[in-house]
């Protein structure tokens, strides 16, 4: 009678399990553990997640190929892929981060044969090199849900010219339905065009429909005439959007041509629309003029544009209610136009939750005049829930000395009096906050009698260093106060990791990043209430 083979260890078969690892996985995101230091039955396990989340090199895109062409078991488990161009990895902004998450196998097993050993179970995390942290095999920004090879097929990439397109597009499968493709190139030269306007406006949208037929071109040589596009958004190396990207509700879909006006493109499309951005060259087009009587986005909730476009379609009475709007390349107060679109009355500002303003001027400047009048903005806001000021000081500017602490900490307590009328904001992010990564301490404090009194959020960043730095602020009110009634006592800024917003479902899925651009807000204000999407 033959035995039956004794089970291993309860402190074994504990790894095998899941459900467990769906458990620990965002938790070492969060506390920024080393992938080695855990069991090596876990690695196995977690491996499969881990490859969720594909960041591919340009240079190594054949490698790729062949690594999941000779263990196609990883490939089932693809499901978000970036292709960046790391040759012109430099050129990207702050949220594009340099990780190469299987580039240790890539090196070993990129050319394998045929009677290699398959990467499965315990030999696979052998010959992975996991001594990363969590958080850099992990915490990816800018993924698109997508799919790999054929059937998931959705791709966000980073290229440095128009050849990087073709390249890319030609060592792909771009058969099936693409829902989004988001392209950063290198755009000097439209920059420092001289003469008019116009001729700016011109050069970026030619610039626009060259990649457009770049890439309709590319997908039909390889037969994929059936592809539709849901959204495709580029911008160069400084964020400057040069088309329009747009996000529809649910199933819709538009074939991928030559751009049109957008002016038809809103009277044929609009009703559908649930976010919609416009680009610095849509302003100078004649948008407003191609607002007519009868254009109404009754489901918009989202909308990225230049201050004049947002003041045209809010008070042309396009867009009964918003959510969140982002004022696009503002340089000083007076380009808002706030007092164009937000009226009395105005159901558009009365129900926008998120308010943000990319400016180059001085912040605090900004918010003087901003906030001038502090009730008459207070008022029109009243749902404000999420403030976010994206900007930079200048290089010459005085108050960027790099060994001034307390020029942070003054800085930090005088936006905040600023923004105190605004009764209903849980969130703030403020960009441009001198040289040093700001604040300087991992905790300060300040009067809540100084500061929104329903504040749970501030991010900052100092686009000097590449750095934000995450709080939750902390109500302390002082012995025999109540703050609902007294917000009385301090505000104490606990420092966050850069990590928290990390979040695994129960399938696994990768769910921190669904926007398509950079994400300077933490609440997602498509539902209603805002909520944080990182919370299970």
């Amino acid at each position: 009678m033959e035995l039956d083979q004794p089970s291993p260890p309860a402190s074994e078969r504990v790894w095998h399990t899941p459900e467990l690892v769906r458990l620990i996985l965002p938790h070492l995101v969060r506390e920024r553990i080393a992938v080695s230091r855990v069991n090596m039955a876990f690695r196995a396990m977690a491996l499969p997640l881990l490859v969720r989340i594909l960041d591919i090199p340009l240079s190594r895109l054949g490698a790729y190929q062949t690594l999941f062409a000779h263990h196609p078991e990883l490939d089932e488990h693809v499901r978000f892929v970036r292709i960046v161009d790391d040759k012109a990895v430099t050129l990207f902004r702050h949220d594009y981060a340099e990780v190469q998450l299987l580039e240790p196998i890539v090196r070993t097993q990129g050319g394998s044969s045929s009677n290699q050993r398959r990467l499965t179970g315990s030999p696979l995390a052998s010959q992975v090199r996991c001594d990363k942290t969590a958080t850099q095999w992990l915490l990816l920004k800018d993924f698109i849900r997508g799919r790999w090879a054929g059937a998931r097929s959705d791709i966000t990439c980073g290229v440095s010219s128009v050849s990087g397109f073709s390249q890319a597009l030609r060592r792909l499968n771009l058969k099936q339905n693409i829902v989004a493709m988001r392209w950063v190139v290198d755009h000097d030269e439209l920059e420092e065009a001289d003469g008019d306007e116009e001729i700016r406006e011109a050069r970026y949208l030619a610039q626009w429909t060259k990649v457009s037929r770049v890439i309709r071109d590319t997908i039909r040589a390889q037969h994929g005439h059936n592809v539709r596009l849901a959204s495709l958004q580029i911008e160069d190396r400084q964020g400057t959007e040069l088309t329009n990207a747009v996000r529809l509700e649910e199933g819709f879909e538009f074939d991928l041509c030559e751009p049109s006006p957008v002016g038809d493109f809103l009277l044929q499309h609009g009703h559908k629309l649930v976010e919609l951005e416009l680009p610095r060259f849509v302003t100078a087009s004649g948008l407003p003029a191609a607002i007519r009587p009868g254009l109404i986005l009754p489901n918009l909730r989202i909308l990225r544009a230049p201050p004049r476009v947002v003041a045209a379609l809010v008070d042309g009475q396009c867009v009964p209610q918003l959510a969140q709007v982002e004022l696009l390349f503002t340089e000083c107060y007076r380009e808002l136009m706030l007092g164009e679109w937000v009226l009395p009355g105005s159901e558009a500002a009365h129900s926008m939750t998120c308010l943000e303003v990319q400016f180059t001027d001085s912040l605090v400047d900004l918010l003087r005049e901003l906030f001038f009048h502090t009730a008459f903005y207070a008022e029109r806001f009243p749902s404000l829930v999420e403030l976010s000021l994206v900007g930079e000081f200048e290089r010459g500017d005085i108050n960027c000395r790099e060994d001034d602490s307390r020029f942070n900490f003054l800085y930090l307590r005088e936006v905040f009096k600023l923004l105190e009328p605004l009764r209903s904001l849980r969130a703030l992010r403020i960009s441009g906050c001198g040289h040093r990564p700001f604040p300087m301490g991992d905790d300060i404090e300040i009067l809540a009698d100084q500061a929104p009194r329903k504040l749970e959020y501030l991010t900052c960043h100092s686009p000097r260093f590449n750095h934000t730095a995450y709080f939750q602020v902390l109500h302390e009110p002082s012995q025999d106060t109540d703050i609902e009634t007294e917000p009385e006592g301090r505000l104490k800024m606990q420092r966050l990791p850069a990590s928290f917003r990390a979040h695994i479902s129960d399938e696994g899925e990768w769910t921190q990043s669904c926007n398509l651009r950079r994400n300077n807000t933490i609440f997602d204000h498509r539902a209603s209430p805002p909520r944080l999407p990182f919370q299970s």
